[in-house]
Order: structure tokens, then C-alpha cells, then sequence
């Protein structure tokens, strides 16, 4: 798994509570979409990237499209504070496997990941 996320804290939190499951490995963690997706150019291995859906420069929505396009088989889930009615579907749209609010809970999104990731990924 990848992080995307360009709060600080947020970032850490992330870290810290995926970090403590087992079946998931965090391979990196980058504070915005332009590092993303300098991970993947540079042939970095990971099944899932968990962005966050509004950073500053390029925004999850436009990197989910861009790495759809190089990575069909990349799994993304994003996370947002705006209304989930009204981001999920464009985050949808543009090949976001996923949008979650970042008001939920860290079980949502674990069983959204565990739901999405096939058996032995390296997520």
C-alpha cells in the first residue's frame, strides 16, 4: 500500500493504525499526489494506493485518473472531508475503487480494503 495524504497528521495516523494489521504492508508514504506518482514511475510495488482526495497541486480525483490509465490493476481508495454524496461519485468516475469519509471508522476502511485486495496482494 501507498499513502497519499498531505496532513501530517492525518498521514501518521494512517501509518499507525494500517501499520498494526498484519495483513497490510505500507511500502511508502508521500505528502502529495506529484510524489505518488513518482513512486509508480519509478516501478515501485504496490497493489493499493490510499489517497486522499483534496491536496494542494494536483488532487486525488486527477491522480486516480492518471494512474488508472498507466495502472488498470491498481486498486484506489480515497478519503475525504467533503460530503460523501457528493465526492464519491466523482471520485468513482475519474477510477477510484472506493471513497470513504474520513469522519468514518478505521473498520470501514479496513473491510473496504480487505474487500477490494485479492488474496496475497501487497497492499
Amino acid at each position: 500500500m501507498i499513502i497519499a495524504e498531505d496532513l501530517p497528521i492525518v498521514r501518521e495516523l494512517l501509518c499507525k493504525l494500517l501499520g498494526m494489521e498484519k495483513s497490510l504492508e505500507i511500502v511508502s508514504v508521500v505528502a502529495d499526489a506529484e510524489s505518488a506518482l513518482q513512486l509508480f514511475a519509478g516501478a515501485l510495488q504496490a497493489d493499493l494506493l490510499l489517497t486522499d482526495l483534496q491536496m494542494d497541486g494536483m488532487n486525488g480525483i486527477e491522480l486516480a485518473a492518471r494512474l488508472r490509465r498507466d495502472f488498470p490493476s491498481l486498486l484506489i481508495v480515497m478519503l475525504t472531508f467533503f460530503p460523501i454524496e457528493i465526492a464519491a461519485p466523482k471520485a468513482l468516475a475519474t477510477g477510484a475503487d472506493a471513497c470513504l469519509s474520513k469522519d468514518g471508522d478505521l473498520d470501514e476502511l479496513l473491510a473496504v480494503i480487505r474487500r477490494l485486495s485479492p488474496p496475497g496482494a501487497v497492499c
